[in-house]
């Protein structure tokens, strides 16, 4: 289950993502649409540990994203909308 309680993003004055709160469930698939500049790929970095938030608490299966980054993102799978692969490796080397 992936928890978002109250999580901000603020880059000096801009902030990226405002006092986001939301759960899902077991079971439940999270798709996240919305314009450029949203907030969408800041709230999937902030799940994913790549960047902490600003404020609020991020937890996947009620563990703290900032303090578990190894075992949280082993929860969680990501499926971009462009994949980015290195076209002079193999299959197996780009894994």
């Amino acid at each position: 289950m992936i928890t978002t309680k109250s999580i901000t993003k603020k880059y000096g004055d801009f902030t990226a993502v405002n006092n986001l709160s939301f759960n899902v469930g077991a079971g439940e698939i999270l798709c996240l649409l919305g314009a450029n500049g949203a907030g969408k790929s800041t709230t999937i970095n902030m799940l994913l540990n790549f960047i902490q938030p600003t404020s609020g608490v991020a937890e996947i299966n009620g563990l703290d994203v900032v303090q578990n980054p190894i075992k949280t993102k082993g929860m969680l799978t990501y499926i971009p909308e462009n994949l980015m692969l290195y076209p002079t490796l193999n299959a197996i080397e780009n894994i």
